[in-house]
């Protein structure tokens, strides 16, 4: 049967297909495991064969900048933009309160140039403090969308173009 360095392989299924990668050789040939060979196909050289579908031909810096431009939709686009905009009126709105009330720590930088640790804290302030046009809280499925899209900002900021 077999040595013992080499171990027995159980076999699940009688046949098997071996496919000719070289490129001379053009066929397809199906094994029968019991009985030899069962049929033998000749396969279709075609042009897209040497080519890889895998893989797009390569793009121009135009096409790739379009492509990172193009790839957040507009309605991404327009909510991060709201959520931007209101975390910078609020961080300013915040810091203008807190040259009067010294137990208001001021909130330094901007969002863009802002580190993780200070985005981290002004950012559970800002859940907390902000509030609708109309001074309701927001829910918390706005809270969350609010935050998301901030992070996202920060993450993509060099595709955003509507920070000042």
């Amino acid at each position: 049967m077999s040595s013992e360095s080499e171990p027995e392989i159980p076999l699940t299924q009688t046949t098997y297909c071996v496919i000719s990668e070289d490129i001379n050789e053009d066929f397809v040939l199906n094994l029968d495991l019991k009985g030899g060979i069962r049929k033998i196909k000749r396969r279709k050289k075609t042009k897209e064969k040497a080519e890889s579908k895998r893989f797009a031909a390569p793009k121009t810096d135009e096409e790739v900048n379009i492509f990172a431009s193009d790839r957040f939709s507009g309605s991404t686009r327009a909510k991060c933009k709201w959520a931007v905009n209101l975390f910078e009126v609020w961080l300013n709105e915040r810091n203008s309160k807190a040259d009067f009330k010294s137990e208001i720590c001021v909130i330094s930088g901007d969002l863009v140039n802002m580190d993780n640790a200070t985005l981290s804290y002004s950012l559970s302030c800002f859940v907390t403090e902000v509030r609708k046009c109309n001074g309701e809280e927001y829910c918390g499925n706005s809270l969350y969308e609010l935050v998301m899209c901030i992070q996202h900002f920060k993450t993509a900021e060099t595709h955003f173009k509507f920070v000042k």
